[in-house]
């Protein structure tokens, strides 16, 4: 610096300070210009850091100044320790650390620095442990600008200097540039070792084009799924092409050390919070931008203050906040303050103007009333699974240059890529499998336990298998899995609202892991719960998956398991009443020790007959055979008679009998009582399953935690050898087992996660014993839509047989369990066309009653479209047909027989079914000329919509039937019925007048309203379409005379005329519809229809 640079202070300035510090003016202008002299006279200001430590040491000596920095700072809102930062050497503004702090901030426009050497300098003033919570790097710079302002060198920082102290502290331009935001950008996308991002789903588009089209955005997903991820993406573009200009880029993180990242080998490693600003509370953020307001917040302790200044501070400025892992502070916080604080910005009078932005991510779903827009995290999807698998490898190849692999799965070619794509497409059928491989991280598990944890040399798509086999069954065995579900799942456990209060019912739906809706009841009764509360509370953190209508499973085994032991830990897991099965809990505890030893077994020994057992023995086999399964005793069940398999396969090996008892080849009192123990284990299963199929026999159908189990004692048992010395015993057992067997086929659940391998293995024991066609079918029936392509097409193949060979059909072939069947052969319509399979479905069509799957009919097809597999049509009454056929109609209209596969809705008509169908035979019509159609014209027509609701059931009740497809009776059925009348359009046009609310909608309440009770809707199996069944039926020759009035009645008014029946008078307007209600007729289980 030249000497004689510094200017002489102003009287403005001087007086500035008197003001803020009550200093005497003059006194002031003294020590000014006294410094001003030193530091002209001075050798040693040559350098921009020596005139630094000329400076702070004149401000260290100057009486006035450290009360006017404490005065600056109450008065613009900054707390700080001023006496430690003015300490010599140590202090912040000490000669030893301004050098490193002066241009931190990127206005300082003096020797402008790189990116780069920014970065290092505020890296290192952090390491430094200076009060950066306090002092931001702007503060600094109106600290030190203040300096060189009041001597007078405002020339060493500013082109264009200020006017006065206070337009330091109230105009400093503070507005990053875009480079800044970037570089805030860069240094949250550099704390990432993966970089290879894969969206085939648009969640990066569909980000972006929320935060263009909106200012608050939710992400919400289970942990590790990318969310944190997505946001650096949507930044990146956002930032980078200038879509919106931010003034300020806030990345603020709740994220602790609990939550750092997991490594593919199992191992959580610290948390990465480069560039993060991380906090603890919720109102740390409102502080951070109510400070950053110019003028200081009156009462910094008063919270609606605050968030006042920090919706303004948004209001003001164009921000970007983004609070990531909300969850962490928001979970327990009953107050809500983020969501108080959205409300609060929404309702600004200048929110619309508002440029700024915020972006949450949370485990949590959002409740509805939640301001801005809810996002769900996607889980991977098949091909996305497939590309970042390949992604992977090539990444994990790259870091281990020389390591041999056992599969290099990066060398693997495109076929490979394709083919793991074509099987993860087909064996991810549940939406419950499908979340948990779709999961990133079970990928990268997968990919790296593939490379580097494969002895064996499996292939990829085994390993994942053989993940989603440990994620059904549970985890047993520490492995890579069971670390990162416990690591996806432990926090989320934590965030359960009311944990304490609610933790006993918690365990036991956890206990039961598959529940449904009467034990949600029943378990939340027990307990005084909301049952609706906890059931979203559950999927808020995405913790249960909904399985059927009124069923529910956790997502994984993992999930439930590992809630148990979170609460068995915290709280102790809550015990069961004492009840008449205590003396079995008792027993199974001393049958799991080993030894057993002669103490333990000598009270529980069967003798031979015609000894009976004692007393005690007695009770307790009818207790067992009498016990009924539920939430706590399930397991125990099923664990004592695992137990008496083990026992009674241990005893029939020599090797390891003794190792069992204890004792040598030498005579004991053990060896000498075994025949009346093994006696006493065989009596244990035999009243056992007795108790089982008692209990199952009176349900409706099997839980799936309970079917699990019931398969694998099922297994267990058949594979005891069982002595002839067991009396008759062992007959018992057998035929309790196939009478079990068959219990379980016919009301095991349905195809889903938790239920595909005991279907499995349900199968393969039916198929290795021969077993009867109704277990067989019933357990084949609901795989075949379900599994993959190659156990399908074995299934199915087996089915074929089974049929074609039998002299009559096996007898579940005439009931709706053979639908899958005719959905399989529709997709696969290749198949159709084989001899084997034409002579089964002849077989199939003869014995199949009309309208149902299978069943044959005839009848005139026009409006021919050609399709992929065959063409489709009308037939006369107005069904829509899909046929399946390499034959081509050449013209417009055949005459044929069909054969129905399947039905589906119609996608353009609610309640109107289209027929996917066999051509059997064809015959094709030429074009004539018809004469002209008897039905009433136009002219002589009614529309449908005039019609009451009491008119249109006496219609629909001329339709014969027992019972109908609400879809047929309200489609082909009324329409014909409709057109013999001459009254135009459908049911469609008539019911939206009719019932209009969204309640009356539902079928179940139109049938109510309509017949009054005279006819009910039944739903025969989860997921069906809804039948219409007729409880009294009137058959009166008055019916037809009926309808005509009301026809005539309607043709003869015009439109304006005519008046509505209200509700409460619709019965009484046509007495001669009042026709007698008779008994139902006796005829076949669905539409018989009468000509």
């Amino acid at each position: 610096m030249e000497k004689g640079k510094l200017d002489p202070p102003p009287y403005q300035m001087l007086c500035e300070i008197e003001e803020l510090t009550g200093f005497n003016v003059k006194k002031i202008g003294d020590e000014i210009v006294n410094s001003t002299d030193l530091i002209r006279d001075s050798e040693d200001s040559s350098t921009e850091s020596k005139m630094d430590k000329l400076i702070l040491n004149w401000a260290d000596e100057t009486e006035f100044f450290r009360p006017l920095i404490e005065k600056l700072a109450e008065k613009y809102g900054i707390t700080a320790n001023f006496k430690f930062l003015f300490e010599k050497r140590t202090g912040f503004f000490s000669s030893e650390q301004v050098i490193t702090v002066r241009n931190v901030a990127a206005q300082h426009p003096n020797n402008p620095l790189s990116e780069k050497d920014k970065l290092i300098l505020e890296t290192h003033a952090k390491s430094s442990k200076l009060v950066w919570d306090k002092l931001t790097p702007i503060t600094v710079m109106k600290i030190l600008s203040t300096f060189y302002h009041i001597l007078g060198a405002n020339m060493c920082v500013w082109k264009v200097p200020p006017k006065s102290i206070q337009d330091i502290w109230e105009n400093f331009p503070e507005n990053p540039t875009s480079s800044e935001l970037s570089l805030t950008l860069d240094l949250l996308l550099s704390s990432r070792s993966w970089t290879d991002y894969v969206d085939y789903q648009d969640r990066k588009a569909n980000l972006v084009n929320e935060l263009k089209n909106g200012k608050i955005v939710t992400i919400y997903g289970e942990g590790a799924t990318g969310k944190t991820e997505l946001v650096y993406q949507a930044l990146d573009e956002l930032i980078n092409t200038g879509a919106i200009s931010f003034s300020h880029l806030l990345p603020i993180t709740f994220k602790n050390d609990s939550q750092g990242e997991y490594s593919d080998s199992g191992d959580i490693q610290k948390v990465n919070l480069k560039g993060w600003d991380q906090k603890s509370k919720f109102h740390q953020i409102l502080d951070l931008l109510s400070y950053k307001l110019p003028s200081p917040p009156d009462d910094g302790g008063d919270v609606d203050e605050r968030m006042s200044r920090a919706v303004e501070f948004l209001i003001k400025y164009n921000v970007c906040l983004v609070i990531d892992n909300h969850e962490t502070v928001g979970a327990m916080d009953p107050h809500k303050p983020l969501d108080a604080f959205l409300k609060k910005f929404s309702d600004h009078e200048d929110f619309v103007n508002s440029n700024s932005r915020i972006i949450i991510t949370t485990r949590i779903r959002p409740d509805s009333t939640r301001t801005g827009k809810a996002i769900p995290m996607l889980y991977l999807n098949p091909q996305e699974m497939q590309e970042l698998s390949k992604k992977r490898a090539n990444w994990l190849a790259k870091r281990n240059n020389n390591y041999s692999f056992h599969i290099p799965l990066q060398a693997e070619d495109k076929s490979h890529w394709d083919d793991l794509n074509t099987w993860l497409e087909t064996e991810l059928q549940s939406e419950l499998v499908k979340n948990f491989a779709g999961h990133p991280r079970v990928v990268f598990t997968a990919v790296f336990a593939a490379m580097f944890e494969n002895p064996e040399r499996k292939p990829l798509k085994e390993i994942i298998r053989g993940q989603i086999s440990l994620a059904t069954g549970g985890k047993s065995d520490e492995n890579v899995l069971s670390g990162l579900m416990k690591y996806i799942t432990s926090n989320s456990i934590s965030y359960i609202p009311e944990l304490e209060r609610r933790h006993e019912a918690i365990a036991n739906l956890a206990m039961l892991h598959s529940f449904n809706f009467e034990d949600l009841i029943e378990i939340c009764e027990q307990h005084r719960i909301d049952y609706s509360v906890l059931i979203r509370n559950f999927e808020d953190l995405d913790l249960i998956r909904k399985t059927g209508e009124e069923s529910y499973s956790f997502r994984t085994k993992y999930h439930s398991e590992e809630l148990l032991e979170y609460i068995d830990e915290k709280y102790g897991l809550p015990q069961p009443p004492e009840s008449k099965f205590e003396w079995w809990s008792k027993k199974l505890k001393l049958l799991k020790q080993r030894p057993l030893t002669w103490k333990t077994v000598q009270h529980l020994l069967v003798p031979p007959p015609p000894n009976v057992p004692s007393a005690i023995i007695q009770e307790q086999f009818a207790i067992l055979s009498l016990t009924k399964l539920h939430p706590r005793n399930t397991v125990e069940i099923f664990t004592l008679l695992r137990q008496m398999c083990i026992i009674l396969a241990t005893l029939s090996k020599s090797e390891t009998k003794y190792q069992l008892l204890g004792v040598t080849d030498q005579p004991s009192d053990l060896i000498a009582n075994e025949e009346s123990f093994r006696r006493f284990c065989a009596g244990t299963i035999n009243n056992g399953l007795t108790g089982i199929e008692a209990h199952i026999s009176e349900s409706r159908s099997i839980k799936d935690d309970q079917f699990k189990r019931l398969t694998i004692i099922l297994e267990d048992v058949d594979k005891v050898p069982f002595p002839d010395a067991i009396d008759g015993t062992y007959k018992q057992i057998q035929d309790q087992l196939d009478s079990l067997f068959s219990q379980v086929c016919q009301r095991s659940p349905a195809y889903s996660q938790e239920t595909s391998v005991p279907l499995h293995n349900l199968w393969r024991i039916s198929t290795e014993k021969d077993h009867p066609d109704v277990s067989l079918f019933n357990i084949g029936m609901r795989l075949l839509a379900k599994t993959g392509q190659n156990d399908a097409r074995m299934i199915f193949d087996l089915f074929r047989y089974r049929i074609c060979v039998s002299d009559a059909l096996p007898e579940p072939c005439s009931s709706d369990i053979m639908n899958p069947l005719g959905l399989y052969l529709w997709n696969n319509k290749q198949l159709i066309l084989v001899d084997s399979t034409k002579i089964m479905l002849d077989k199939l069509g003869e014995d199949s009653a009309q309208e149902r799957i299978f069943s044959i009919f005839s009848g005139v097809l026009g409006n021919i479209q050609e399709t992929n597999f065959g063409f489709s049509g009308v037939l006369d009454d107005g069904q829509v047909i899909h046929v399946a056929t390499r034959e081509k109609p050449q013209v417009n209209q055949i005459e044929a027989r069909f054969q129905i596969l399947n039905q589906e809705p119609s996608p353009d008509e609610e309640d109107v079914l289209i027929l996917q169908c066999r051509l059997l035979a064809m015959k094709e019509l030429l074009p004539e000329k018809h004469e002209q159609s008897i039905s009433k014209s136009p002219e002589h027509s009614v529309s449908i919509t005039v019609l009451t609701k009491n008119e249109m059931f006496t219609i629909l009740n001329t339709i014969h039937f027992t019972e109908v497809a609400a879809a047929n009776l309200f489609g082909s059925l009324l329409k014909k019925k409709l057109e013999e009348k001459g009254v135009t359009g459908s049911w469609k046009d008539w019911r939206k007048p009719h019932f209009s609310d969204k309640e009356e909608y539902k079928i179940d309440t139109i049938i109510s309203q309509l017949s009054e009770g005279l006819w009910t809707v039944e739903y025969r199996s989860s997921g069906t379409a809804a039948t219409i069944v007729r409880t009294k039926r009137k058959e009166s020759e008055d019916e037809n005379a009926g309808i005509s009035e009301i026809i005539n009645n309607h043709m003869s008014q015009s439109r304006t005329d005519f008046v509505q029946l209200d509700k409460t008078s619709r019965r009484k307007k046509s007495p001669l519809i009042a026709a007698k209600r008779g008994s139902p007729r006796r005829s076949n289980a669905v539409v018989k229809e009468e000509e």
